[in-house]
């Protein structure tokens, strides 16, 4: 395996290179990012969270996902975290969507996927025809705990 460090806007990155894709190990920056949202997702009600959408206002309040709520972390914002407005998206530099979250974070795409949206989420419903899995927020800031516990 060949370990490089690669300077990114001034945040270093590990990057080892194997046989597959480059997996990536976060930064103390990054991995501080991720518990920041663990401990915000914590103060979070059921009713506010949905890991099926970026974010909706309603008129009893926002619903978002976490990667959404993200967004209205000021220390995030200040990070240069944005809402785009036009597109109703995350925002990141020059990246949207998914991709935002995946840079923001230090995240490869598989493990964004496996903390941000709910492919790898159990359905708490024991029909198996009902495949709606929108967990916690709790749920999701455990699972990100987890994640950054392992040194990933």
């Amino acid at each position: 395996m060949d370990i490089d460090l690669v300077a990114r806007a001034g945040e270093n990155r590990r990057e080892v290179q194997g046989a597959g894709e480059a997996m990536t190990t976060n930064t103390k920056l990054e991995t501080e990012r991720l518990l920041t949202l663990a401990a915000f997702l914590d103060s979070l009600k059921p009713k506010q969270f949905n890991i099926g959408t970026w974010r909706e206002d309603e008129d009893c309040g926002t619903v978002a996902c976490a990667v959404g709520w993200a967004t209205t972390i000021p220390e995030f914002q200040a990070a240069g975290l944005s809402w785009d407005e036009r597109y109703g998206t995350p925002r990141y530099r020059r990246s949207m969507d998914f991709r935002s979250s995946e840079l923001f974070f230090g995240l490869g795409h598989s493990d964004a996927v496996a903390l941000f949206t709910n492919t790898w989420y159990r359905s708490r419903n024991p029909r198996p025809w009902y495949r709606s899995r929108n967990p916690r927020p709790q749920t999701v800031a455990r699972r990100i705990r987890q994640f950054v516990a392992q040194g990933r």
